[in-house]
């Protein structure tokens, strides 16, 4: 059963940003928050250079963050999924750096940022809550920087497959070898800087070696240590 992030329209027990708070510090958090407004998939939260009015949480489905480079080719820039946080980007004068896309049918909470700002300096842990979480996406971000610049393809799928295997089990109380990706081929080729065919033989290679077990987008992690191995 997965993690419930918020209750209702205004209730925030589970939410990652509530984390240490009081019940009535969280409903003074839970006060600030939009109603949870439903995404279509390809739909977009927010778009490159809007100004930033919110930050996001995603509730059920999963979102993808793409940006186009100088020479015009698309990349993801990163993936949320339930009880990820979004739209930090947009912090500062030059507003969203990337567009905000929902991948599937998807349930966000809008979280207004000038009132969740202002809430920081009378919500005691707030604060640090809210860098928290802002210094785990940038690093995050950096992690993939550096993932891309040091590693082989098949290292790179296999670190990206442990990631995000870490994330559901930590989110969801199913602890199987088992991954649903909600994201396409094109969209992860995109993220790890590979072109799709070297993804598809990197993911053939992976089930050859007996590793993975592939069901379409699902997978079944058969041989995790291996997995882990391939990708340090």
């Amino acid at each position: 059963m997965p993690l419930t992030i918020i209750d209702s329209a205004h209730n925030c027990r589970g939410c990652l940003l509530a984390e240490g708070l009081t019940n009535k510090q969280r409903q003074q958090l839970s006060m600030i928050i939009h109603a949870k407004r439903h995404y279509q998939r390809n739909e977009k939260i927010y778009h490159i250079a809007d100004k930033i009015k919110s930050v996001y949480l995603v509730q059920q489905g999963s979102i993808k963050t793409e940006a186009i480079t100088y020479d015009g080719r698309p990349v993801v820039t990163g993936f949320y999924f339930p009880g990820d946080l979004f739209g930090f980007d947009g912090i500062g004068d030059q507003g969203y750096l990337c567009d905000a896309v929902a991948i599937e049918n998807t349930l966000v909470c809008e979280i207004p940022f000038q009132k969740l700002t202002a809430l920081c300096t009378s919500v005691e842990g707030l604060q640090h809550q809210l860098f928290m979480l802002m210094g785990q996406r940038i690093g995050s971000h950096d992690h993939a920087l550096i993932m891309m610049h040091n590693m082989s393809a098949e290292s790179r799928l296999c670190r990206f497959l442990t990631i995000y295997h870490e994330r559901m089990k930590k989110h969801t109380e199913n602890q199987d070898a088992v991954v649903f990706l909600p994201m396409n081929k094109d969209d992860i080729a995109r993220y790890l800087g590979l072109c799709p065919e070297t993804l598809s033989r990197v993911l053939s290679r992976l089930v050859n070696k007996g590793v993975i077990r592939r069901h379409q987008r699902r997978l079944e992690l058969l041989d995790i240590d291996t997995l882990y191995e391939l990708a340090s």
